[in-house]
């Protein structure tokens, strides 16, 4: 096994990304990105993020490299950038029973339900997951 793999976090993503919203709003950070421990962000920037946050409270990835329905309604937990505003009133759900799947759409249902807007830009990444090769019993869990 990897050294660096040894550490990684059992908790689940939800119990992991409130621990940084407590953190921000502690430090009064006024924006948060959540991004997981997999990814390269290509092309990321504080100017692009600002100009995307003038459009949207929570801008995030689809999943896709064609969104059909704009605004999205649900964003990939991938990459979350979240406004103060949003993390402050809307927390991840840390009752789902699945713990690394999930968790964005209910994340993303509730800040849609609290008439925020959600949005995907310009921000390429790349996310060096082997994915799911089949349902796992911990994803059945969140079905």
């Amino acid at each position: 096994m990897n050294s660096s793999k040894s550490s990684v976090v059992k908790e689940s993503l939800s119990k992991t990304y409130n621990k940084a919203i407590d953190f921000a709003i502690q430090e009064n950070i006024d924006n948060l990105v959540l991004v997981h421990d997999d990814v390269i962000l290509e092309n990321f920037s504080e100017e692009r993020l600002t100009r995307l946050f003038k459009k949207f409270d929570v801008v995030g990835c689809a999943g896709t490299t064609e969104v059909k329905l704009q605004p999205p309604a649900l964003l990939d937990g991938v990459f979350l950038a979240i406004k103060r505003k949003v993390f402050k009133k809307i927390r991840f759900d840390e009752s789902c029973p699945s713990k690394w799947h999930f968790y964005d759409l209910d994340y993303s249902m509730q800040c849609h339900k609290a008439k925020f807007k959600l949005g995907v830009g310009d921000i390429l990444l790349t996310h060096n997951s082997p994915g799911l090769k089949s349902f796992t019993d911990e994803f059945n869990k969140g079905q």
